[in-house]
């Protein structure tokens, strides 16, 4: 994916959520008259009919690989957060499934391991294989952000907010990281908002941070679909340019956009069921594989019935 595309999956995006934010203010008949021009009136004036409007033809649901990624110089880095997406535009809604890090996965051509290993290992390639066969399902794209964008991200939206559940302080001046966030309702920054998605010493471990992720992800979409993100477009693309890849085709980066947006109104999130448990003093996330797949086909598939509460 060159730069060039990336740049431009971020433009449409952008451009879509300007068209549909408009479209219901903007729409002209063919020959009607200007916004504002006056009307003549006669004895044989009919009211005028306007031509219903075309709806684009609905986008039939996708799934998308969402890879979070802390790449480091000469070193591909592993999946932080890894989460797979269904867009379900005649639904109107977003599932987000999300795979624990520490899942412990069979990696093709590299036997059993951690499912973040599987993008180092061979990429973003190798980690849709791996995350499909884990899954028992089609994965039709991959997103990779690189974890480094989400300060810059969150900067360039002004915030976002969240209900910090605890109070959060750590300190590891050995890898520069330094969380201290109070318990409450905040507006978070963009360094506030890493610490918040790092912080990782609650008892449920990295399952926490995997709720953690999936609440964020949440609100960072509420809040980037909103039409007045509009402000900020040069910042955003400035980002995706360096932050982002995908192999979202050029000719369907407008419709997912544009289906992202529709389906907005319901975001789901769910984490793959499993244990903790230590095998050889590491840690690992098990997972019943026929269980894996029952709960990716119930969830993820286009015509899932609606989950308990």
């Amino acid at each position: 994916m060159t730069k060039r595309t990336r740049w431009r999956l971020a433009l449409l995006t952008v451009a879509a959520l300007a068209a549909l934010a408009s479209a219901t203010n903007s729409y002209q008949a063919p020959g009607a008259p200007a916004p504002g021009a006056p009307v003549p009136i006669g004895p044989d004036t009919k009211p005028p009919v306007s031509p219903p409007a075309r709806r684009p033809p609905t986008l039939p649901p996708r799934t998308i690989l969402f890879l979070g990624v802390d790449a480091r110089r000469e070193d591909p880095g592993r999946s932080d957060t890894t989460m797979v997406v269904r867009v379900d535009e005649a639904r109107r809604e977003l599932r987000l499934l999300a795979v624990p890090r520490d899942t412990r996965a069979l990696i093709p051509g590299r036997g059993l391991d951690k499912v973040n290993a599987a993008y180092a290992y061979g990429g973003p390639a190798l980690a849709v294989r791996t995350i499909s066969r884990l899954l028992g399902i089609s994965i039709d794209y991959y997103v990779v952000l690189d974890t480094g964008a989400v300060p810059e991200v969150v900067d360039a939206l002004g915030g976002v907010n969240i209900d910090v559940e605890a109070p959060m302080y750590y300190n590891d001046p050995a890898d520069g990281l330094h969380i201290a966030l109070a318990k409450g309702p905040q507006r978070l920054n963009g360094d506030q908002a890493a610490q918040y998605l790092r912080f990782r010493t609650e008892p449920e471990g990295d399952i926490a941070r995997v709720k953690r992720q999936q609440r964020f992800v949440q609100e960072l979409l509420r809040h980037a679909l909103r039409p007045s993100t509009l402000g900020q477009l040069p910042r955003l693309l400035a980002i995706a340019g360096r932050r982002f890849s995908t192999n979202i085709p050029p000719g369907e980066q407008l419709r997912v956009a544009m289906a992202v947006y529709n389906a907005r109104e319901t975001i789901l999130t769910r984490v793959l069921p499993g244990e903790a448990r230590y095998i050889e003093d590491l840690s690992y996330w098990i997972v019943d594989p026929a269980e894996a797949r029952r709960v990716a086909r119930w969830y993820l598939c286009p015509d899932s019935s609606p989950l308990p509460e």
